[in-house]
């Protein structure tokens, strides 16, 4: 009689603990590489942002959109952009507050205007190795870490703006937070480059090179 092979109830267990331990070394490189490449398309999408903004202002004497202008920062860009996804962070988690939405406006936006930008002309936007914010993710300081979260309030239809941290406007409007798992924001400068910044880099509005990021000169 021909004798069967079989793994016994110990060899099982010790093939199944082998894969628990690898897939516990692997998850932690898997999920930084995810993080990763939010991080280069969320950069991506900032760089094609500020391309589209000096298109507008090309096109529109120099002098960019008003603060208080009928038709938002965001729609006035639709034109040149195409495409609504490039306002979207892959940070920005779906939610039935903010819906994956590419068609119908109003849209979620992740991205927030420095508030000084708005109303001001070309000449301002074309200082040698600018430090100046041109957008940077639009969130809320109601996150105390998990997720980043994003403003509830942060629509296409909306001039969503950030604002220094210290300056005016609402707790929503300004550009501080802190997250546990994304200890990094990125910023796209008026020059065009877009660097990854830490939070207090980037929440920084009282030493000379944090004024700078918020103050056009």
């Amino acid at each position: 009689m021909k004798k069967t092979s079989a793994f016994t109830l110990i060899e099982l267990l010790v093939v199944v603990a082998i894969i628990a331990i690898l897939a516990a070394l692997l998850f932690p490189n898997i999920t930084a590489m995810m993080q990763r490449g939010r991080a280069i398309e969320c950069a991506n999408n900032l760089r094609t942002v500020g391309s589209d903004m000096r298109h507008y202002l090309n096109e529109h004497s120099g002098t960019f959109v008003s603060l208080t202008d009928p038709t938002p920062w965001p729609e006035s860009l639709q034109t040149y952009t195409k495409e609504w996804k490039h306002f979207r962070s892959p940070f920005d988690r779906q939610s039935a507050a903010r819906p994956k939405n590419f068609d119908t406006p109003p849209l979620p936006i992740s991205y927030g205007l420095n508030e000084k930008l708005f109303d001001t002309i070309s000449a301002k936007w074309n200082v040698s190795e600018s430090n100046l914010i041109l957008a940077a993710p639009a969130l809320d300081l109601g996150s105390s870490g998990g997720e980043v979260k994003f403003q509830a309030s942060a629509f296409s239809d909306q001039n969503v703006k950030i604002v220094a941290p210290g300056g005016n406007g609402t707790p929503q409007d300004r550009g501080l937070g802190t997250h546990l798992n994304r200890q990094k924001i990125n910023v796209l400068f008026c020059d065009g480059r877009v660097e990854e910044l830490a939070w207090e880099k980037y929440a920084d509005s009282t030493t000379p090179a944090g004024k700078s990021h918020w103050e056009p000169n």
